[in-house]
């Protein structure tokens, strides 16, 4: 049976990642929610009580739980099943390589650092997209739902112990860097390579599904053009830890920010720039960008990861 699934159809291969996603995914949560009745002392009568309420401690316990749970079950877990039963190798299946050098660790944190402003602006103007006149509802009803994940997002940054923080560093960080890495470049990006036969269509089609993912419409330029950014990363080196590296500096620059120095600072880094103050450091930026990737790209050497 894996012999099978080694030489299958890279179409049939996405079908059985995405049926190992949904079945992992369903254990994880009910294995999950039968853990969670002890632990926050859960009965039909007092859900509905902890729930939708993102000033209730008790509600932004459970939802990190689940966050928790989401993570493993939908993208660390089936991405490592699915290399199992595709390739002799784990490990070389999903790029568990070290790249170049350990200069390339430092490349992927500076351009993720560098592209700030660009990802900023970037991030402005897709918040500013107005629907025509005739999606008026669809556009109040996507408005509403990014204030809520925006409200969401806060109350898991809002806390005051290291323990806190060090709990979201891995729920913010870690677990969606490699997990999502994992899934959207170790697999998707690969079988999508492999089925069009073109490695840019692949990372293309991976870094769609990856905003996609996330649901959130008047963020999806901005987390498109990061995952083709942690996409040709990992083409272009090699190895996953790259995008991994990348993606955790991204996700934990707001949660170190947030804990150390408050919301009015990572405010002023979403805003970084797009005020005047900030106009002349967002030019040199992208410039230093540019030149990063370019550099970059030609040091490391193109990899068979498609």
């Amino acid at each position: 049976m894996k012999q099978l699934f080694e030489t299958a159809h890279p179409f049939l291969k996405l079908l059985v990642f995405l049926f190992v996603t949904l079945v992992a995914l369903l254990f994880i949560m009910i294995i999950g929610f039968i853990a969670a009745i002890p632990i926050f002392d859960l009965s039909i009568a007092n859900l509905g009580a902890i729930t939708g309420q993102p000033d209730n401690p008790e509600f932004i316990s459970f939802m990190k739980f689940l966050q928790t749970l989401q993570g493993i079950g939908l993208f660390t877990l089936p991405p490592l099943m699915a290399a199992y039963m595709f390739a002799p190798s784990v490990k070389e299946y999903l790029g568990f390589r070290s790249p170049k050098s350990d200069a390339s660790f430092f490349l992927a944190v500076l351009l993720m650092l560098l592209a700030l402003p660009l990802i900023n602006l970037i991030a402005y103007l897709n918040a500013n997209i107005d629907l025509p006149a005739s999606m008026e509802g669809l556009e109040s009803y996507l408005k509403v739902k990014e204030e809520s994940a925006q409200q969401l997002i806060e109350a898991f940054l809002d806390v005051s112990t290291i323990g806190g923080l060090l709990f979201n560093i891995f729920l913010i960080g870690v677990l969606p860097a490699v997990g999502e890495e994992l899934a959207f470049r170790g697999i998707l990006q690969r079988l999508f390579s492999n089925w069009t036969r073109s490695a840019h269509w692949g990372i293309i089609l991976a870094a769609l599904f990856f905003s996609a993912m996330h649901m959130q419409f008047y963020g999806f330029i901005p987390r498109f053009l990061l995952g083709m950014l942690f996409g040709y990363l990992y083409y272009r080196s090699g190895s996953i830890w790259l995008p991994i590296i990348a993606h955790f500096v991204n996700n934990t620059t707001a949660v170190l920010a947030y804990f150390f120095m408050g919301e009015e600072m990572v405010e002023q880094v979403d805003n970084m720039g797009l005020t005047s103050g900030t106009i002349v450091a967002a030019v040199v930026a992208s410039v230093l960008f540019t030149w990063t990737l370019v550099f970059f790209w030609r040091r490391e050497k193109s990899s068979p990861t498609n």
